[in-house]
């Protein structure tokens, strides 16, 4: 199984798996801290004690979900579509350690922009999940959300600019924006993975 580190992941934070070198009937791998050899079935290396597993081909599991950063794109409610025909949602965002976990996995670009489960499409200023959960609290960048163009729905960004951090990363944007998006769901749902030949 390869590895690499992702080129704009701040000094190598992370090293993630290379989808295609994930043979598909593979469920779970465990995780090693940084500095641990390099096993097999390691395959993400991270720098934290956070608990980490791959679970089926493109996903990970951290606090009893599982996340999939998606590399198409699609408006807010295509996203939402697209991960449940895995099985899931939109990502629903309800702590600090899940807002970072996240974070991480994410690459550094210009403006990079990805969808999560967040709107206020039924009552405005009123932001919901895609379950149905008000939204407490929150990691909206300052002077966000401000609806400045019927902005109804909540993305994440992740730039260049070290100092735009987690905890202030969160926009409102016109839903029919066209975004990659992070999907979650519960371990082992969604369709069953088709073995590939190698």
């Amino acid at each position: 199984m390869k590895k690499h580190t992702h080129p704009s992941a701040p000094d190598g934070m992370y090293s993630q798996l290379v989808d295609e070198d994930l043979p598909a009937s593979q469920f779970i791998h465990d995780v090693q801290p940084r500095g641990a050899s390099a096993g097999s079935g390691s395959g993400i290396v991270v720098s934290t004690a956070r608990t980490v597993v791959f679970v089926s081909a493109g996903w990970l599991s951290f606090e009893g979900s599982c996340y999939r950063v998606s590399r198409q794109t699609a408006n807010w409610r295509g996203g939402q579509r697209l991960c449940q025909r895995d099985g899931g949602q939109l990502a629903v965002i309800l702590s600090a350690h899940q807002q970072g976990f996240l974070w991480d996995l994410l690459p550094r670009g210009y403006w990079n922009a990805f969808w999560f489960g967040l709107s206020d499409q039924h009552t405005e200023d009123v932001w919901t999940w895609v379950d149905g959960t008000p939204l407490v609290g929150g990691f909206w960048e300052e002077g966000e959300p401000n609806n400045h163009n019927n902005e109804d729905c909540g993305y994440m960004v992740k730039t260049l600019d070290l100092e735009r951090v987690a905890v202030r990363s969160w926009y409102d944007a016109p839903c029919y924006m066209s975004l990659p998006f992070i999907c979650q769901k519960v371990p082992g749902t969604g369709p069953p993975i088709a073995p590939t030949s190698h």
